[in-house]
């Protein structure tokens, strides 16, 4: 009996020292931001921002609107070419793991990939969108109503949320062309969650998780006086998220900016990230290693 006991309570004491440990233990991951003159990419580690190697490209400036294909490890962004007689916007490819090959694939703003990874859409003047299927480079015009403002939201590898020219949210599906409007006015569409239900946006001083099953909106954030930025990141257990607003600390400076913050899901609180300085504006998630060539 006392041996039975013995090895009970070994098992327990082994349990609790297990879950301990799961406490304490978390993956790194790692971030790509973009900047005016090159990437940077950021460790997080639940807690603190590290800075890892930076990602140059010779005639390249004003990075921005990062994506990450998940399946190839490919990266497609906004960039600008100082050097070219006319300044354009374009859409650049490369691979995380190997950023020494830069590839141009379209002139045009505002990248969004698609869920799976096939399908992209870019922003051409004027209120145009473009889609690009990455397999067989082909492309058309979608849409014609678009604000010239931020990437569309994909909800799945074939629908998309973007935001109009008359301030609409409008749900596209690009198989059918179909476009629906949700109902909801003044309102940008930002990240879709980690398990596909849910999008984050925001009308400048409320963000609000938007449920793509019941076209519903919930506010679960509010700031009357201080604008909030229209660019979320979500980390990739779904409970919490990182996004930017101002502070009375500033306005009060009279400083200009936004400050990073990251916002807890389960009890609406958020914690201030701004010692972390890092260039949050069109960010990406792009996994838990990064050894590039």
């Amino acid at each position: 009996m006392k041996m039975k006991n013995t090895i009970v309570i070994w098992i327990m004491i082994s349990c609790v020292q297990l879950l301990g440990m799961t406490n304490y233990t978390m993956a790194t991951e790692y971030y790509l931001c973009p900047t005016t003159a090159y990437f940077e990419v950021y460790s997080w580690d639940d807690h603190d921002f590290k800075l890892s190697p930076k990602i140059y490209f010779e005639n390249i400036n004003s990075f921005a609107w990062s994506n990450y294909n998940r399946y190839t490890g490919d990266v497609y962004f906004e960039g600008r070419n100082p050097n070219a007689n006319i300044l354009k916007s374009y859409i650049y490819n490369f691979n995380i793991n190997n950023p020494a090959i830069l590839k141009p694939v379209r002139e045009g703003r505002y990248p969004a990939l698609s869920t799976d990874g096939k399908n992209l859409v870019y922003y051409q003047h004027p209120n145009q969108l473009w889609l690009l299927n990455l397999k067989n480079e082909q492309t058309k015009i979608i849409a014609d109503d678009v604000l010239n403002y931020r990437p569309p939201a994909w909800i799945s590898p074939n629908r998309l949320l973007y935001y109009s020219k008359t301030r609409q949210l409008i749900l596209l599906d690009i198989l059918t062309g179909e476009k629906r409007a949700t109902g909801h006015e003044k309102i940008d569409p930002g990240a879709l969650s980690p398990d596909g239900k849910t999008v984050l946006c925001t009308d400048g001083n409320r963000i609000f998780l938007y449920s793509i099953d019941t076209n519903k909106i919930e506010v679960i954030k509010e700031s009357k006086h201080l604008s909030i930025g229209s660019d979320f990141i979500w980390l990739p257990d779904g409970k919490s998220f990182f996004y930017s607003r101002q502070t009375w600390a500033k306005q009060l400076q009279f400083l200009e900016g936004h400050e990073l913050f990251l916002f807890s899901l389960s009890d609406k609180t958020e914690k201030n990230l701004t010692e972390a300085r890092i260039p949050f504006w069109g960010s990406v998630f792009i996994g838990n290693h990064f050894n590039p060539r």
